[in-house]
């Protein structure tokens, strides 16, 4: 925090702040100290569905306490169903102070970004809350890529008002999107699937594409034989790099074939 400077207007207002869920207590003590130098601060705790009801609770009391913008519900991993945003969305709107957004970032293992943001605006516009929806244009991210931008816009006009010019968000993507697309790839793949119905973290995947030639049953049984935890490569004192466990259950894997 002390190489973060006050907030004077003259460069840049707003901070996204990502965290896992170990890095919870100290990512929360930064986002309010980040609120005080005067930001708009938007906190995104990963891995939206990996908590539980007490401990979404707990942290929608910490986070009324120093009320930033928004509190986004955060699909990392692509695997979010529409029954589980609608839940989540339900405990936020109940226990969120209702002047502070409710967020979604969502990935598109499961192709269903846009829809769960879609989603996301009809519970709003009923529950009479204000939301933030993350998204780009052609859905360009890392993996599955994430909401497309051009979708939600055009949801929102047809459906809420009017208010996004269309054509200039495509001819946005013809200019500068498609020449990226050329040479950088992202979208939905059956490895992305897998990624997302494992809520695995796309790592798992990018390594064994490197390593080996895998076939997607290969991908989807080696996965399946990690637990909850290294699927994820977000626990405490995970190495990123480190892809001992994933290189463990490849070797088991192919003993067993």
């Amino acid at each position: 925090m002390e190489n973060l400077d006050d907030c004077d207007g003259k460069s840049f207002k707003s901070l996204r702040i990502s965290f896992a869920k170990h890095e919870k207590t100290d990512a929360l003590k930064f986002c309010s100290a980040a609120k005080d130098k005067g930001y708009h601060v938007f906190v995104q705790p990963m891995d939206a569905i990996g908590y539980t009801l007490e401990e979404r609770a707990e942290m929608i009391h910490e986070v009324n306490r120093f009320h930033p913008e928004a509190l986004a519900i955060v699909d990392t991993f692509g695997a979010m169903y529409m029954e589980e945003l609608e839940t989540i969305f339900n405990q936020m709107d109940n226990l969120l102070d209702k002047n502070i957004k409710i967020g979604l970032h969502t990935h598109n293992n499961l192709q269903l970004s846009c829809a769960l943001a879609e989603k996301l605006i009809s519970l709003a516009v009923q529950a009479d809350r204000d939301v933030v929806i993350d998204g780009s244009l052609l859905g360009m991210g890392r993996g599955a890529g994430n909401a497309h931008t051009e979708i939600i816009a055009e949801y929102i006009n047809k459906y809420i008002s009017k208010k996004y010019n269309i054509q200039i968000l495509l001819e946005t993507i013809k200019q500068y999107i498609l020449p990226l697309k050329e040479r950088i790839h992202w979208g939905y793949d059956i490895p992305m699937f897998i990624c997302g119905t494992k809520a695995a973290h796309v790592d798992n995947i990018e390594f064994m594409k490197k390593n080996a030639a895998y076939s997607y049953e290969d991908m989807y049984n080696i996965i399946d034989s990690l637990d909850a935890a290294e699927r994820k490569r977000y626990g405490a004192n995970y190495s990123k790099t480190d892809f001992t466990v994933l290189e463990n259950a490849c070797n088991r894997y192919g003993r067993k074939q």
